[in-house]
């Protein structure tokens, strides 16, 4: 199972709200 970029991009971005 590849995860697709933009799922990539979105997790990083849910992580930097958390920050």
């Amino acid at each position: 199972m590849e995860a697709t970029h933009m799922d990539t991009f979105q997790f990083i971005t849910r992580m930097s709200r958390c920050f």
